[in-house]
C-alpha cells in the first residue's frame, strides 16, 4: 500500500478489495475515451493484474521459506511486492535475479538443471526454462520473448505457477486452527474492559474538576451509540463518480509506472558473494591442486615417451633421409635446367616468328612485281 499511496492514488480506491479494484479500473477502460487513452488504461489492467499475481507468488514463497533457501545461499536480497511486476533500471541484474528464482522454483519442484550462467544468451535461457516447465506440465501461453525482459506478465505467470506447484510438490499442508471459546473469550475481555474501566474512573474522578464531571455524567445520558460510532461500524460503499474517478486516472495515470531503483548497497552483496566464493576455492583448492599435479606428471611422462620415439625414428632412417636429401638436390638442378631450356624454347619462336613474318613481307614483293612484269594490257599513248 505505500507504493501505492507513492504513487498518487488516493486512499478510498486503496481501501477497496482486488476484485472491487479490477471492477473499477475495467469500467474506466470501457469509457469512451481517445485510442492512446484506451491504451493507458487497458496497461493499468495489466499492471493490477501483474501486481496482484506478484502480491500471491510472495505470499507462496514465503510459505516456501525462500528467504532462508534462496536468498541466504545465493546471495541476493529478497524483492519487493512490485519487483517483477515493473521493468527495472538495470534489466541485466533484474533478468538474473529471474533467471536464479526460476531454476530455484524448478529444484522445488524436482528439476535438477546445472543453471544458466549470466553470459548465456538470455534467449536460450528463456527457451530452456519454458522446456524444463513444459516436461513439467505446466500450462505458459506466453513466447520466449516476453521473458527477456525479466518483468512483465509473462513472468510474474511463470513464476506463479512454479511457486503453486512447487508447494503441491513439497506436500505443504497448513495446521489446523485453533477453536476459541467465543463465551470464554467474551468474558475474559469484559473483565478485564471492567477493571480498566474502574482504574479509568478512579483517575478521572481525582484529576477532573468537579464540572468537567458534571458535563461527562450528562453526556453518558441514555448510553446509545453516536453518529460517529454509526458510521464507524456501517458496511463500506463506494461512493466516487465515475467521471470524477476517470478524470482522477487520467491524471495520476503518468505516475502509476513503478521504475524499480538499482540498490544502492549492490557492493555489499558482491562483497559477500565474493567472501562465499573465496571459502569454496579454499575448500576445493587443495583437492584440484593434488588433481593438477598428478596430471602434470602424467604429461611430463608421455612428453618423455614420445622424445625417446623421435630419437629412436630419427636413428632408424636417417639413410633414407640422407637419400631424400640427395634426390631433392638432384631434382633442384633438373628444374634448374628445365627452366633454362624453356627460356631457350621461347627465345627461339619469337626468332622463328620474325622470320616468319619477314618470308611474308618478301613473298608479297616477289608477287607484285611478277604481276607487274607478266601484264599484257595494251599501252595507250594520247
Amino acid at each position: 500500500s505505500d507504493v501505492y499511496k507513492r504513487q498518487g492514488i488516493n486512499a478510498e480506491y486503496m481501501g477497496h478489495s482486488k476484485k472491487k479494484k479490477r471492477k473499477m479500473a475495467e469500467e474506466t477502460a470501457n469509457a469512451p475515451e481517445g485510442g492512446n487513452e484506451a491504451q493507458n488504461q487497458e496497461q493499468l489492467i495489466k499492471d493490477y493484474e501483474c501486481t496482484s499475481m506478484m502480491d500471491e507468488l510472495l505470499e507462496n514463497l514465503k510459505l516456501l521459506n525462500y528467504e532462508q533457501r534462496f536468498c541466504k545461499q545465493k546471495g541476493f536480497k529478497p524483492f519487493t511486492r512490485t519487483y517483477f511486476s515493473y521493468p527495472a533500471s538495470n534489466s541485466g541484474e533484474q533478468f538474473l535475479y529471474f533467471n536464479y528464482i526460476a531454476t530455484w522454483l524448478l529444484s522445488m519442484n524436482g528439476v535438477q538443471t546445472s543453471g544458466w550462467s549470466k553470459f548465456e544468451d538470455p534467449s536460450a535461457v528463456c527457451n530452456n526454462i519454458i522446456l524444463e516447465i513444459t516436461k513439467l506440465g505446466v500450462t505458459f501461453d506466453f513466447p520466449p520473448t516476453k521473458l527477456k525482459s525479466g518483468a512483465g506478465e509473462a513472468v510474474c505467470t511463470l513464476l506463479l505457477r512454479l511457486a503453486e506447484r512447487a508447494i503441491k510438490h513439497n506436500k505443504f499442508t497448513f495446521a489446523a486452527p485453533t477453536v476459541v471459546n467465543e463465551e470464554e473469550k467474551e468474558n475474559e475481555e469484559t473483565n478485564q474492559e471492567g477493571d480498566d474501566d474502574g482504574i479509568q474512573e478512579d483517575l478521572e474522578n481525582k484529576e477532573m474538576p468537579e464540572d468537567d464531571l458534571g458535563e461527562v455524567d450528562r453526556g453518558k445520558g441514555d448510553g446509545k451509540p453516536t453518529a460517529e460510532e454509526d458510521e464507524e461500524h456501517n458496511i463500506l460503499e463506494s461512493k466516487t463518480n465515475a467521471e470524477e474517478w476517470q478524470k482522477e486516472c487520467e491524471r495520476a495515470s503518468s505516475r502509476l509506472k513503478i521504475q524499480a531503483g538499482g540498490d544502492t548497497k549492490e557492493w555489499r552483496t558482491h562483497l559477500e558473494q565474493a567472501k562465499t566464493y573465496g571459502e569454496k576455492v579454499k575448500e576445493c583448492l587443495p583437492e584440484a591442486r593434488a588433481k593438477l599435479e598428478k596430471t602434470s606428471d602424467e604429461l611430463t611422462k608421455l612428453m618423455e615417451k614420445i622424445s625417446g620415439k623421435e630419437k629412436v625414428i630419427n636413428k632408424n632412417f636417417s639413410h633414407i633421409v640422407e637419400d631424400y636429401k640427395v634426390h631433392a638436390d638432384n631434382l633442384r638442378e633438373v628444374r634448374q635446367k628445365s627452366g633454362q631450356l624453356n627460356e631457350n624454347y621461347q627465345r627461339q619462336q619469337e626468332r622463328l616468328l620474325e622470320i616468319t613474318e619477314k618470308l611474308e613481307e618478301i613473298q608479297e614483293t616477289m608477287n607484285k612485281q611478277g604481276n607487274t612484269m607478266t601484264d599484257l594490257s595494251l599501252i595507250h599513248i594520247s
